[in-house]
């Protein structure tokens, strides 16, 4: 029987820890276990990594240190449950998941191995202990109102999973400490409540830096800039080399520094890099991320070079001639001439076999076209059933929170190649493309008072609405319909349009997946942001007037792909 469940996150560590284990050279054993055998970016596995681990393992490197099962000089080497390398020194106790990979033996002539520790870690220890002064010297509302914001974002973003010294802060399952789908914002679980209820010369050094760390970082961005500390350290030199980095990537000055202390340097830095997005966002400057599914790292990055309608792949053109019955412009036209002119036709085109309304037809043909020209195993396209009724007009606010995630669609489309995987085994491929579309009908619903404007009312299990195209792999990791689906590379490309007095940004998307290698590369993305541009304006040409899409559920997979 076809299947595309994987294994999943914790026996992916195991198998890593394994392997580990086996190398002769604690090189090679830091090699495996900070990239997870190769999975995990180097330079996303070397910044979880605290500044003491860091020097000492370049020292053992250096020194061409070899691993021996037990203790060595006393350091050995470890592997988190969330995936992480660490150093555990001597007489050190292991953390609960902790994987004991070996102990570290370096040669007889190297005695430096404890000034290294002790003076590196001694140096991250005064720069937390100064966050954590000047943080305690702060108003109390002050400090509180940051609890609350930082609260607020934890509950509306996709989980994170950070990083302060050997603490795990994250809202990600069996990790849980923070507010998110396990935790709720007031809980006594949440490392926030416990702060809001301490008082904070008392804080923990890390508990302190984690607050003023995090609360820079939101406010230096979109909210969804946390995640760009997914699985590395949350400290504040990082994040001042990050918020500079930005600002640099961004084409601004830096601003003057020099009379700040830590903390008020976090707080300019970050009011100047979110001024010059601001700025690059109203100018029409197209960011994207790249995501990492096994550590949940995020990366904002910026399209150099503008994209067009001539990186539409050509089975797409090929549709949308044929439908037209004429070729199409390399350029579609100005303003869509061509898609106003199929949105046109629409009603007065006859009714085809399967499907209930031309729209819905000429949907599943586009995503068969772009599923196929990606060398995608499917590509999905989602949205409202009947996008008038999300109108004020017909549907008050409290209408629209109550809605369920049957009012909104996915049409899947499978790829020939995808199908032929199946080898005839209809139910699992239906099963299969049913299980995508449910999931994306899901998430519509979840985007929804964000999409809307409806943040402030009375449903709270919201999600911010995707502002940014994204590139994944590795995300049949930790998410459980992903593993079971093997959603292992993607690509998303949120689409928004102006309806109701309003701009309504992810109301649909465009979503691309492969379940096994090669991974998305940047001129996939670019090929899909195109065609997701022009979904867009497929949706904005009949939102005057939008037709309610009936097929596309479960029923409907059964009937059509059975």
């Amino acid at each position: 029987m076809m299947t595309l469940r994987t294994d999943g996150f914790a026996a992916l560590v195991a198998e890593a820890a394994e392997r580990a284990r086996k190398c002769a050279k604690v090189q090679e054993a830091v090699r495996i276990a900070q990239a997870l055998d190769g999975r995990v970016p180097d330079e996303i596995g070397t910044a979880s990594l605290t500044l003491a681990e860091q020097c000492l393992l370049d020292l053992a490197v250096g020194a061409d240190a070899v691993l021996v099962d037990e203790g060595g000089d006393g350091y050995r080497l470890a592997l988190t449950a969330t995936g992480r390398a660490r150093v555990l020194p001597p007489q050190a106790e292991p953390l609960s998941g902790d994987q004991i990979l070996g102990g570290i033996r370096f040669p007889a002539t190297m005695t430096a191995a404890d000034r290294v520790w002790q003076m590196a870690g001694g140096l991250e220890r005064r720069i937390f202990t100064d966050i954590a002064r000047e943080l305690a010297a702060r108003p109390l509302a002050e400090v509180h109102e940051e609890l609350t914001r930082i609260g607020y974002s934890l509950v509306h973003l996709a989980p994170v999973l950070l990083y302060v010294a050997d603490r795990t802060y994250s809202n990600l399952g069996a990790f849980s400490n923070l507010p998110g789908k396990s935790i709720r914002v007031d809980s006594p679980a949440s490392v926030l409540t416990v702060l809001r209820d301490t008082p904070i010369a008392e804080w923990a050094v890390e508990d302190a830096v984690f607050v003023a760390c995090l609360s820079a970082l939101l406010r230096s961005g979109p909210a969804v800039r946390a995640e760009e500390f997914n699985g590395v350290q949350l400290t504040p030199d990082r994040v001042e080399t990050f918020l500079l980095e930005r600002i640099e990537a961004y084409g601004g000055p830096v601003p003057d520094l020099h009379h700040l202390g830590r903390l008020g340097r976090l707080d300019t830095l970050a009011e100047h890099c979110s001024r010059l997005r601001h700025e690059l966002v109203d100018n029409g400057v197209l960011f994207y991320r790249t995501i990492n599914g096994l550590t949940l790292h995020k990366r904002e990055y910026l399209l150099a070079e503008p994209i067009t309608y001539a990186e539409v792949p050509p089975e797409v053109h090929a549709v949308l001639a044929d439908v037209l019955g004429q070729p199409v412009k390399e350029d579609f036209g100005p303003a869509g001439e061509a898609l106003r002119a199929i949105v046109a036709g629409f009603p007065l085109a006859p009714a085809v076999k399967d499907f209930t309304t031309p729209f819905e037809e000429f949907l599943h043909r586009l995503l068969t076209g772009v599923a196929n020209s990606t060398a995608s195993d499917v590509s999905m396209g989602r949205g409202p059933r009947a996008l008038a009724a999300l109108s004020r007009a017909a549907a008050p606010a409290d209408v629209q929170l109550k809605m369920g995630t049957s009012e909104f669609y996915c049409c899947v489309t499978p790829s020939a190649a995808f199908e032929r995987r199946f080898a005839g085994d209809r139910d699992q491929l239906v099963r299969a493309l049913s299980a995508y579309s449910s999931r994306m009908r899901y998430n519509t619903w979840h985007y929804l008072p964000h999409t809307f404007g409806l943040t402030g009312r009375t449903r709270d299990d919201w999600f911010f609405a995707p502002t940014m195209p994204d590139v994944t792999d590795w995300s049949d990791q930790h998410h459980t319909g992903h593993v079971m689906f093997g959603v292992r590379y993607a690509i998303r490309v949120p689409v928004g349009i102006h309806f109701d007095g309003g701009w309504r940004p992810g109301l649909f998307d465009l979503r691309l997946m492969r379940a096994r290698g090669p991974a998305y590369r940047t001129e996939d993305l670019r090929s899909a942001v195109a065609v997701g541009r022009l979904i867009g304006e497929l949706h904005q040409a009949m939102a005057a007037d939008p037709p309610v899409v009936s097929d596309f559920g479960n029923d409907w997979y059964r009937r059509f792909y059975g």
